[in-house]
């Protein structure tokens, strides 16, 4: 395997992975199977956590709210 840092930043699709683990040496499919264990163990925490609770979106009419403005409709017809 090439040990190179920029390699290791990249991502490397699952079944690829499956794929390399289990056609290649010893050592290569050692690693690789950590890489997937690893894999598998944040995506169980990531179903765990919630980073984002829902919000309650719904609109309740609250009149202290509203701007209280006086005579803002004139009838006074001038």
């Amino acid at each position: 395997m090439n040990n190179n840092k920029k390699c290791k930043k990249k991502i490397i699709p699952p079944y690829l992975l499956e794929y390399i683990a289990n056609n290649c040496d010893s050592n290569d499919k050692k690693c690789i199977l950590n890489t997937l264990e690893h894999v598998n163990e944040l995506m169980k925490k990531s179903v765990k956590e919630d980073p984002h609770p829902p919000k309650d979106n719904s609109i309740i009419y609250n009149k202290k709210t509203l701007p209280e403005t006086e005579n803002t409709c004139s009838s006074s017809g001038k």
